[in-house]
């Protein structure tokens, strides 16, 4: 450190008229790169406006700014051994050669950092062949793995060029904080991981925890948002999620519809047993009821009246349609109730469970 200090010292004081120079010269060329690389820019866009293959676009946009980079790099580059050659400061050199290394590696790394953003040719691609939403959610915590994976190599470059092993070392308690200040963010990459690769739950699906129910809106790697029926959006961190009981219901291949009548106590006992009947052959020949389990009995006495037990399975899952199903299922006792010229229980209380 002390060395590159006394280097600048002496540029400044013994070589004022070649550091005018080569700041000079570092300007116009920036001058002329940014208009001739602004000018072939606008020239191959318009080039690129004509193509119906949107990859050309894509590609563009991925390699715009790391050449610009690529381009001032060599500027400083050439601009550091042209300041070498007039000084003969090795360092200089040395300098200048780490860090056309780093650049280049630098630029190199952005191209593939720019190809895993989700506008890139990759997502394009993940796009036409994954119709499926639930596999289109995996590839922004892919990117993400990659473009972490992109920084670290990078840090570990620049420190091994420029052997700042010390720095990084002499930052202790500063290092320790920034990692626990990490803690949180990959707690919750780790835990949307999990929810994409597990498969807990999709977009569009209906869940419940112990906190939230509502409709998955989005997933991220950071959080999960969740819209509530009472249409708020609820943003969710994924470490708390993972570690949650989840119920999903939208995952269930059929609904359960279960609730009892009690029937006056004036009803007789064949009235009784006609109503347990027809309402069991009604509900077995029901279009959408399923015969896996369809119970229907005169299930006791109550101090109302005369209780029936209903209970039974359906393949509609839809909500809509679901209670449309309850309506045509109840419509239909209530046929047969008023057919027989039985009444419902005036302190009747009748349940039903999804």
């Amino acid at each position: 450190m002390d060395k590159i200090k006394q280097i600048i010292e002496n540029l400044i004081k013994y070589h004022t008229r070649t550091m005018i120079i080569t700041v000079l010269i570092v300007s116009a060329f920036i001058i002329i790169k940014n208009k001739v690389l602004n000018k072939a820019y606008k020239m191959i866009k318009a080039m690129i406006r004509k193509s119906v293959n949107k990859f050309d676009d894509k590609v563009i946009a991925a390699i715009e700014k790391p050449v610009q980079c690529a381009f001032f790099a060599l500027i400083l580059y050439f601009s550091l051994v042209y300041l070498y050659k007039q000084t003969g400061y090795m360092e200089i050199l040395e300098f200048a050669n780490k860090g056309l290394k780093v650049s280049i590696i630098l630029c190199f790394c952005w191209v593939i950092y720019n190809f895993n953003l989700e506008n890139s040719i990759l997502y394009n691609k993940l796009e036409k062949k994954c119709m499926d939403k639930d596999k289109k959610i995996i590839f922004p915590f892919i990117s993400i793995v990659i473009r972490i994976s992109i920084i670290i190599i990078i840090i570990l470059v620049i420190v091994k060029e420029f052997k700042l092993t010390g720095f990084f070392t002499g930052l202790g308690l500063g290092g320790l904080a920034i990692a626990l200040a990490a803690q949180d963010t990959l707690s919750n990459l780790f835990g949307g991981m999990i929810i994409v690769l597990d498969k807990p739950f999709c977009i569009g699906d209906w869940i419940q925890t112990n906190e939230i129910e509502g409709i998955v809106e989005e997933i991220t790697f950071r959080s999960t948002k969740i819209r509530t029926f009472a249409k708020a959006l609820v943003t969710i961190p994924n470490s708390k999620l993972a570690n949650a009981n989840i119920t999903n219901w939208a995952q269930r291949n059929r609904r359960r519809i279960h609730f009892k009548i009690i029937l006056s106590q004036e009803t007789s006992s064949e009235s009784l047993h006609n109503c347990v009947d027809r309402i069991e052959k009604v509900i077995n020949n029901t279009k959408g009821i399923t015969k896996e389990l369809n119970i229907i009995n005169f299930d006791g006495f109550t101090d109302e009246g005369y209780e029936i037990f209903i209970y039974m399975y359906t393949d509609v899952i839809e909500y809509k349609e679901y209670q449309k199903m309850k309506e045509t299922v109840n419509f239909k006792i209530l046929e047969i109730l008023e057919d027989e010229g039985v009444h419902i229980s005036v302190r009747n209380n009748i349940k039903i469970l999804k």
